[in-house]
């Protein structure tokens, strides 16, 4: 089992799929694997009453890369895939369906398509040459006219396309609240508002690999009212009155300040990997710190001073005695906070490729935040008599395998 942590994770929502995961789930993973990317698939068994359950077990017992959402009572299309959204790892999400209807190939393409441009981009299929019923296809083709009309051009022009694929930073700033088939047009309508580009490729809809369509008449209905009352209600003005909030806030406070490195880099050309001059990207947030008889409390990181989220790796607890170091490495897939919350020392940051060299005071007098970014050697010293503390924040979990020595 690849212990690694995964490039991409997948939700695929599962509502009497067993005939459909048996092939479905395997496909993804070995094509996926093909191609050297790690792929987490989380599968949410939506309140299935076939062997739904019994074949996602087999997939974990075998040591694929599935993890498992049980959820007791079926909560709807979009309550599903917001269940699974919320257990995945990578930076890079989306879902898919389970009835195979877009091939492993296609949805890998998709992928790729995201790569080194995630941010600020969404990456979709159009199901092309679908094999469905000339009425199935009359309702989709008015269906998505209909939410053109209602909201403007979106970028896409099936919308309810799946798989879609965006970073997970995204997710926290989009607030999705729809857990029925909304959850499909909320989230195109809402990358729009974001300004995030969305690219819709062409694939060519397949049959279902089994089971039975969970899209019935009273869902086309459904999809007729949420159109109106999401443009006309009081939700998305809302979503968007908080989301103005928010950009407000960061233009009037600026807790980031950036460190100035020696030189700059050459603007309008492509920098070499020795002329690149890492030192650029530390951050260095100031806190605040308060002190009363009964002991004290320090800020070390808030999800306004990281763009609005924090990392989601892991936080550890690091200390040195007198005159010690710790550190001396770097890391190439992954930044750091540290934030010394006892005790005083120096944070040591090199650039390995030009080996130039910053130091920036820690302690209780200096209460503040710094980020290491992937790619720069730290090290921390106690320069004082007592103990120093310092808490850190990776953006994620410990990998030995990137760990690089440097002194």
């Amino acid at each position: 089992m690849n212990t690694k942590r995964p490039d991409i994770s997948l939700v695929m929502p599962c509502y009497n799929e067993e005939s459909a995961i048996k092939t479905t789930v395997p496909e993804l993973i070995s094509v996926f694997n093909k191609d050297g990317i790690n792929i987490e698939l989380v599968l949410v068994d939506n309140g299935s009453t076939d062997k739904t359950e019994e074949i996602i077990d087999e997939f974990v017992a075998k040591g694929d890369p599935v993890k498992k959402i049980k959820l007791e009572k079926n909560q709807g299309y979009g309550g599903g895939i917001l269940k699974g959204l919320r257990a995945c790892t990578a930076p890079i999400v989306g879902y898919i369906c389970a009835d195979g209807q877009v091939s492993a190939e296609d949805t890998l393409m998709t992928y790729r398509l995201i790569r080194g441009r995630e941010d600020r981009t969404l990456t979709k299929v159009r199901r092309r040459f679908r094999q469905d019923s000339w009425k199935r296809k009359i309702v989709s083709i008015i269906y998505n006219i209909l939410m053109q009309i209602m909201y403007g051009w979106l970028g896409a022009i099936d919308i309810n396309g799946s798989p879609k694929i965006f970073s997970r930073k995204i997710l926290g700033i989009m607030d999705l609240v729809s857990t029925d088939w909304f959850l499909d047009p909320e989230i195109i309508i809402k990358a729009k508002y974001l300004n995030i580009r969305v690219i819709e490729v062409d694939v060519e809809g397949l049959l279902r690999r089994g089971g039975a369509s969970n899209v019935t008449i009273g869902t086309c209905w459904e999809f007729l009212r949420n159109i109106a009352c999401y443009r006309i209600g009081g939700a998305l003005s809302q979503w968007k009155a908080k989301i103005n909030k928010m950009k407000e806030f960061h233009a009037k406070i600026k807790p980031i300040t950036f460190y100035e490195a020696p030189h700059e880099p050459k603007i309008g050309v492509e920098n070499s990997p020795e002329e690149a001059n890492l030192l650029c990207d530390i951050r260095i947030l100031k806190q605040k710190r308060f002190k009363d008889s009964r002991g004290f409390l320090q800020k070390v990181l808030s999800a306004s001073q990281c763009d609005g989220e924090v990392p989601r790796g892991e936080v550890y607890v690091t200390s040195a005695n007198p005159g010690e170091t710790k550190g001396k490495h770097y890391h190439k897939n992954m930044g750091e906070w540290f934030t010394v919350v006892h005790g005083k020392g120096d944070l040591d940051i090199y650039d390995p490729k030009s080996n130039q060299k910053v130091s920036i005071p820690l302690g209780v007098s200096v209460a503040q935040t710094v980020y290491v970014p992937a790619g720069l050697a730290h090290s921390i010293t106690n320069n004082s008599d007592d103990l120093l503390i310092c808490v850190a924040w990776a953006e994620k979990e410990y990998d030995p395998d990137d760990v690089y020595p440097f002194s």
